[in-house]
């Protein structure tokens, strides 16, 4: 299933240029980022608290799960989640959606979310066309198209505390690909590599509206906010290998 998958969706994307575009070379990649106000609808404004406060925690935890080099499997993705809910003080558990990714065979990703109800055609419009910017314009040019498209939305205000964390996750995840290609020199970015943006975004979508507490409130702690971006990101590198 992994290698169907990641075919598919490298070829929808041809590369991400998440690193290396002329565009992003002037953004440093441990900038502290203050909250930007759309004028769309003055209401919602987008935070980065996720990534400013807990990045660093969120890739320490991913850093020891590839070290226990889990299996592309239900056992080892849940070996994975142990880690998290152990690091994260939170309880997170399997979902659908986690076995269907581990178990089945799908070569095409739009399909696969449409078909089991995970992500709707709106949905998959926008990762889609977040996939193609960050191609032809670089990540942040993307990342700044995929923000303005997610204000002008109809969006409850729980959609968009998902939809605002899918940016944190998508910027941490940025910076995990600007550290791996610094570290190894001429490796191309997950990103190109593996079509890991579309498996990252799409995952991150599903995974947030099915997930009670990833917005924080006084029953539902920051952590496991924290917990389920750790989550996502574990299984872009346990199912799909992009980390």
């Amino acid at each position: 299933m992994k290698s169907n998958f990641l075919y598919i969706t490298s070829c929808i994307l041809l590369i991400f240029s998440a690193c290396s575009t002329d565009n992003d070379t002037n953004i440093s990649d441990n900038r502290n980022i203050k909250s930007d106000t759309h004028h769309y609808r003055e209401t919602y404004e987008f935070d980065y608290t996720v990534y400013n406060d807990f990045k660093h925690e969120i890739i320490n935890t991913l850093d020891i799960i590839k070290e226990n080099q889990p299996a592309p499997t239900v056992e080892g993705f849940q070996q994975s989640l142990d880690i998290i809910n152990e690091r994260h003080n939170s309880d997170l558990v399997l979902n659908q959606l986690d076995y269907d990714l581990l178990n089945s065979e799908h070569t095409n990703w739009q399909d696969f979310y449409l078909d089991n109800n995970y992500l709707t055609e709106e949905e998959i419009a926008l990762i889609s066309e977040f996939s193609d910017d960050a191609v032809n314009e670089g990540f942040y040019i993307a990342l700044d198209n995929l923000k303005t498209k997610i204000i002008s939305l109809n969006l409850s205000e729980e959609q968009f505390s998902q939809y605002n964390l899918l940016v944190n996750t998508l910027m941490i995840s940025n910076d995990i690909s600007n550290i791996q290609t610094t570290a190894l020199g001429r490796r191309p970015s997950w990103w190109k590599a593996a079509g890991c943006g579309v498996a990252i975004a799409a995952n991150a979508v599903s995974t947030y509206s099915l997930t009670a507490c990833v917005v924080p409130n006084p029953t539902s702690p920051a952590a496991c906010t924290t917990a389920a971006v750790g989550k996502v990101l574990a299984l872009a590198g346990v199912a799909f290998g992009c980390f």
